[in-house]
């Protein structure tokens, strides 16, 4: 939810308490943006949390900044809110059909929301500004004296032809146009689509329903099974079917991204896909922690080879520290490394080079923060050169420990960006995940030096890191190295560091991912450019439960759960400035 802090308390905080009076029975509350399109009738009091609640997570917000009203006006109204009061208790009115102009605005550091009605979805952004933009949603808005540069692409990238989504308003995204100074988004946009009649040849259906066009939705013998003619390709999930045309009388669903292994090399232009069922898991590791899997990976583990394996459409990574002992071939005292990685070894793909990754996280549901050491889950590594020696990973995705960052709290995942200087290499991204948290990873990376270089990084569809024109290759390796996948626990080389882990409750450290895409582009691929976003996200629904408090409580304008102060402390929320 977009929240703008007015006198210590959010916008979200500020709507509950100001409208929780004025929602009763035979009152309709319309929320503006830009037109009225949406309204909620006939709501009891006690109903006003989830009514708000539900308007902020899922109805876009204007910005007109004053009341209106017909027949009273609740005082105090925040900026950011256009609010209508009717006492009529007229029927509660739909989208309408065609397009609708929509707008929302954050203030440096939270989220802005953006959201359509209905099966609408968001068909153009009007206007996009980081910095200080001017106008407002009702006048409309215009450049301000602080801009910053690309916002309206950015905003595209992520939200186009959605139904939903999440900007993060900050420097790390868009730049910062006018250092000391504060800064918001404001963002308008169109909503269309949807609506209209999905079965044109029925006279009786305007929606498929159960049993599709053409066919009335009847259960004549009341067994709770509609008496749909069979069918197990209608794109309909209906008779007894456990899913979209599959389970019950059609044949047995399989596991929500399915797929099937096409490897390659990360030398090798196009998409590759690694996806787990299919394949199988090389026999030793003998004399060297580096195995080639037999399809263009190699598993990459120190110190037992039963840390990683294939279940169904998922690869595990698991470490722990001292079980199973180390084999006689590792170079180290304990299990501290479980990871896949592209091969050949070293890449070394020229400056220009465009890549996309996708793939999900989930942790186990044995998961349990280590606040003393840090470990990474995704890194990019340029190999050692003469004269050099071992170099950091180019990009890093990882877990930090209590003490590693400043403004970290632990178990907070940081991506750092190893090339650039020290004011912009590691940036926080306000994710802590939980057991049983899954994430879902894209990236973005055009290779370059400093002024060419682009990367982009969605966690669970919001754009976490966007770096545009700044470096992500070393000087003296202009390269783009290859990419790691899993676990690689480095503290634990020492014996000091495992028995911090283990005292604090924590042996060990499992994550799953699930099927993985990569795809490689050189600047004379014909599909150089393309935005493949789609191509290589994770398909299927994500299970992240901490979504609520990352997002919500720690940006609510309240001190609650067990934050130390407003909106920061405890075990989730970022550490309150001192």
């Amino acid at each position: 939810m977009e929240v703008t802090k007015l006198k210590g308390l959010s916008m979200y905080s500020q709507a509950r308490r100001i409208l929780r009076s004025y929602i009763f029975t035979r009152k309709t509350l319309y929320f503006a943006a830009g037109r009225k399109y949406k309204a909620i009738g006939a709501l009891k009091p006690g109903a006003h949390a989830l009514t708000i609640g539900s308007i902020l997570g899922f109805f876009v917000m204007g910005t007109a900044g004053s009341a209106s009203a017909q027949d009273t006006t609740p005082p105090n109204v925040p900026s950011g809110f256009a609010v209508t009061l009717k006492s009529d208790a007229s029927p509660e009115p739909i989208p309408p059909d065609g397009d609708i102009s929509a707008c929302v605005e954050a203030s440096e550091d939270f989220f802005a929301n953006l959201s359509c009605p209905g099966d609408k979805t968001i068909t153009s952004i009007d206007f996009a500004g980081y910095g200080q933009p001017a106008g407002s949603c009702s006048d409309g808005y215009s450049k301000g004296s602080c801009q910053a540069t690309g916002a309206r692409s950015i905003v595209e990238a992520s939200c186009l032809n959605r139904s939903e989504c999440a900007i993060s308003a900050g420097n790390s995204v868009f730049g910062d146009p006018c250092p000391d100074k504060p800064k918001r988004i404001a963002i308008a946009y169109t909503c269309g689509g949807g609506g209209g009649d999905a079965c044109p040849d029925d006279p009786n259906k305007t929606e498929p329903g159960q049993c599709g066009c053409g066919e009335a939705d009847l259960d004549t013998d009341n067994d709770g099974i509609y008496d749909c003619k069979p069918t197990c390709s209608d794109g309909i999930q209906n008779q007894d079917e456990t899913g979209v045309d599959c389970g019950g009388s059609c044949p047995a669903c399989t596991p929500h991204d399915y797929c099937t292994t096409n490897p390659g090399l990360a030398s090798e232009p196009g998409l590759k896909q690694w996806c787990w069922h299919d394949m199988t898991m090389p026999g030793t590791f003998y004399s060297n922690h580096n195995t080639a899997t037999g399809y263009d990976l190699v598993a990459d583990v120190e110190c037992n080879e039963e840390q990683l394996w294939f279940d169904d459409n998922s690869i595990h990574f698991r470490l722990e520290a001292t079980n199973p002992a180390p084999d006689f071939w590792c170079r180290n005292d304990f299990n501290m490394r479980s990871e896949v990685r592209t091969m050949p070894w070293p890449v070394q793909n020229p400056i220009g080079t465009e890549e996309w990754f996708g793939w999900r996280y989930t942790f186990a549901d044995d998961y349990v923060i280590d606040r003393n050491n840090q470990w990474a889950m995704f890194q990019i590594h340029p190999s050692e050169i003469a004269n050099v020696g071992g170099l950091s990973p180019q990009i890093d995705i990882n877990v930090v420990n209590a003490d590693q960052y400043s403004a970290s709290s632990a178990g907070e995942i940081y991506i750092s960006v190893s090339p650039q200087d020290s004011s912009t290499r590691n940036q926080r991204t306000h994710i802590t995940p939980l057991a049983g948290d899954s994430l879902d990873f894209v990236v973005y990376v055009k290779w370059g030096l400093d002024g060419s270089g682009i990367l982009k990084i969605w966690i669970n569809g919001i754009l976490v890191r966007n770096d545009i024109g700044l470096a992500n290759v070393y000087e003296h390796s202009q390269w783009g190295g290859n990419a790691k996948w899993g676990i690689y626990k480095h503290p634990w080389r020492s014996e000091s560091a495992v028995n911090e882990s283990i005292a604090q409750g924590v042996p060990k450290l499992e994550l799953i991912m699930g099927p993985l895409r990569q795809i490689t582009r050189f600047p004379d691929d014909p599909d150089y450019g393309l935005n493949e976003y789609d191509t290589v996200k994770p398909k299927g629904s994500v299970n992240y439960n901490s979504t609520g408090s990352l997002y919500e409580s720690c940006y609510d304008g309240i001190q609650n759960g067990d934050e130390t102060g407003v909106d920061c402390g405890g075990s989730t929320c970022a550490a309150c400035l001192t």
